[in-house]
C-alpha cells in the first residue's frame, strides 16, 4: 500500500489520477511508472512512483525529507517560501540509520541561519531524544512536543519546510538512461570535472528498459551513433569536400532551390493529409518497429556496414569516380540538359502521375495498409 504525497492529474488514457493523501495498492512496479489501483475509486492505471510513499512510514509525513543532504536542507529551509521556525527531518549523513532535525532561525544580527540537531536513539531501541532529559517513543511525538515549546531548541517548531514540486518522470532529460546499462569500453581521457569514456549501448538495448524503447527514440539513438561514425570517416570527409567544392553540384543545387516545380511538389507533400496519415501509420506499425529492431541488433548488418567503409577497393573506386573528368562532364550535361529539365517538369506537373500517386497512397488493395485518421491520433 502507498499513500499519495502530491496530487496527480491523469494525462494519458492508461494513467491513474489521484488526490494528495489517497491510498493506492501497487499491482506492478515498472521502473519509474507503477501500475496501481485506487482504493477509493477502484480504478487502475499507471502512476509516477516518486509521487507516492509506503503507507505507515515516515515518508508520508510532511516534515520528512528523504535522500537530502545537510547543504540541500539548508538551501530549502532558506528558500523565500519558509520563515523562522520552519523545520524538517532528514536522514543523517554521518550516521547511517540515524536522523537529524534542521530548523530555520535568526541570529543576533538578524541573518537567517539553519541549525541542526541530531536525533539519538535509546539503547533499547524504544524511542528517540535530542536531550537526555526528554525522551519520546517516536519522532512524531517529538515533533508535537517541540511544536508546543522550544525546551532547549533555538525556538518552537512552527511548520514543516515547503517541499519542492515533484518532478514528473518525463520531465527528465529525454536521453537519460541508467549508468548501469552502459558498458564502459575504453577510457578516452580525464579532466578537472571527471573522466571521458567510450561506451556501448548494446547492453542497454538488451535490458528491459531498452526492449520497451519506442521506435522514434530508438531511431534517434541509432542515428546519433551512425552519424558519429560517418563524421569520423576519412573517406566520407573527403567525399563531402569534393561535393562541396564541386561547381557541378553547386549548379545543380541552385537549379533545385530555384525550381518552381520542385517547390510546388514539396508543398504538396507537406500539406498532403494522406502522406501525413501514412507516416503516422509507419511510425506506429509494430511490423516496422520489429523490422528496425532486427536491423539495429543484427551483427550481420553491422559487419556489412563496416566492410564497405573500411574496404580499400571501395575507397579507391569512390576516389576514382569523384575525380573522374568523364563523370563530372556527364553530370554537367545532365544538369544543363534542357531535355532533362523539361522531362522533370513534365513529371511533376503531370496530372496522370499525381493521380497515380494519389491512388497508391489511398489504395488499401495495393498497399495493404490502414492509415490511422486524425481523430484517433
Amino acid at each position: 500500500m502507498v499513500v499519495a504525497l502530491y496530487p496527480y492529474e491523469a494525462i494519458h488514457p492508461d494513467d491513474l489520477g489521484f488526490k494528495k493523501g489517497e491510498t493506492l495498492k501497487v499491482l506492478e512496479e515498472c521502473g519509474e511508472w507503477w501500475r496501481a489501483k485506487s482504493l477509493s475509486s477502484r480504478r487502475e492505471g499507471f502512476i509516477p512512483s516518486n509521487y507516492v510513499a509506503l503507507a505507515n512510514t515516515m515518508e508520508t509525513e510532511e516534515w520528512f525529507f528523504k535522500d537530502i543532504s545537510r547543504k540541500d536542507a539548508e538551501r530549502q529551509l532558506l528558500a523565500p517560501a519558509n520563515r523562522a521556525g520552519a523545520y524538517l527531518i532528514r536522514e543523517s549523513e554521518t550516521s547511517k540509520g540515524s536522523y537529524s532535525l534542521s530548523v530555520r532561525d535568526v541570529d543576533p544580527q538578524g541573518m537567517d541561519i539553519v541549525k541542526h540537531y541530531k536525533l539519538r536513539a535509546l539503547d533499547n531501541g524504544g524511542g528517540f531524544y535530542i536531550s537526555p532529559k526528554n525522551t519520546f517513543p517516536d519522532i512524531g511525538s517529538m515533533i508535537r512536543h517541540y511544536e508546543k515549546q522550544a525546551d532547549g531548541l533555538c525556538g518552537c517548531l512552527l511548520r514543516p519546510c515547503e517541499k519542492p514540486k515533484a518532478q514528473k518522470p518525463w520531465d527528465k532529460d529525454a536521453w537519460e538512461i541508467s549508468k548501469e546499462s552502459i558498458k564502459m569500453v575504453k577510457k578516452l581521457g580525464a579532466g578537472q570535472f571527471g573522466e571521458v569514456w567510450m561506451g556501448s549501448l548494446l547492453d542497454f538495448l538488451k535490458s528491459s528498459a531498452g526492449c520497451q524503447l519506442q521506435l522514434p527514440k530508438l531511431i534517434d539513438f541509432s542515428a546519433q551513433g551512425f552519424m558519429r561514425f560517418l563524421m569520423r570517416s576519412a573517406v566520407l570527409q573527403g567525399f563531402m569536400q569534393v561535393l562541396v567544392r564541386s561547381a557541378v553540384l553547386q549548379g545543380f543545387m541552385r537549379f533545385l532551390v530555384r525550381s518552381a516545380v520542385l517547390q510546388g511538389f514539396m508543398r504538396f507533400l507537406m500539406s498532403s493529409a494522406v502522406l501525413q496519415g501514412f507516416m503516422r501509420f509507419l511510425m506506429r506499425s509494430a511490423v516496422l518497429q520489429g523490422f528496425m529492431w532486427f536491423l539495429m541488433r543484427s551483427a550481420v548488418l553491422q559487419g556489412f556496414m563496416r566492410f564497405p567503409v573500411r574496404s580499400a577497393v571501395l575507397q579507391g573506386f569512390m576516389r576514382f569516380l569523384m575525380r573522374s573528368a568523364v563523370l563530372q562532364g556527364f553530370m554537367q550535361v545532365l544538369v544543363r540538359s534542357a531535355v532533362l529539365q523539361g522531362f522533370m517538369r513534365f513529371l511533376m506537373s503531370s496530372a496522370v502521375l499525381q493521380g497515380f500517386m494519389w491512388f497508391l497512397m489511398r489504395s488499401a488493395v495495393s498497399s495493404g495498409l490502414h492509415v490511422v485518421p486524425d481523430e484517433v491520433s
